[in-house]
């Protein structure tokens, strides 16, 4: 297991903690280490819910690792199972993934429709909009 991806298992709750300092940017071995705890997650009947969270405290994930890119790291290398990310190609997950963002998160996923749904504590997307009262002049309150 990569050091980077840290797992931590309680009851049926699956923490991932990715913890790449400084921006917790996925590499190659990253992508592949955490392909091999979401497919575990998605075999293992005993877990329900997996929750994906970035250790410190300034990213989240800053995405692909450019300086391992910078290094000789080729941009379309083998990611491994579940491709970039351990989660992107991995059409086949039926639990839910929740991501919990602690700080910046920068990148994005190459799916249009990821599998982790990310949303942060006032965002009301995906909710219906709050109905306006209209007031006309003389009405009365």
């Amino acid at each position: 297991m990569n050091d980077a991806v840290k797992v931590q298992r309680d009851g049926a709750i699956l923490e991932v903690t990715l913890d790449r300092p400084k921006a917790n940017a996925i590499d190659v071995a990253t992508s592949v280490a955490m392909g091999e705890v979401f497919i575990a997650f998605r075999d293992d009947p005993d877990l329900r819910v997996a929750i994906l969270t970035g250790g410190g405290e300034k990213f989240f994930c800053a995405g692909w690792d450019l300086k391992a890119a910078a290094e000789g790291e080729a941009y379309d290398a083998d990611y491994g199972p579940g491709g970039f990310g351990g989660i992107t190609e991995l059409h086949d997950l039926n639990k839910p993934v929740i991501a919990a963002v602690n700080g910046l998160r920068a990148g994005r996923l190459r799916r249009p429709d990821p599998p982790v749904r990310s949303r942060q504590a006032g965002d009301r997307r995906g909710q219906r909009p709050r109905r306006r009262r209209r007031l006309r002049a003389g009405a009365r309150l």
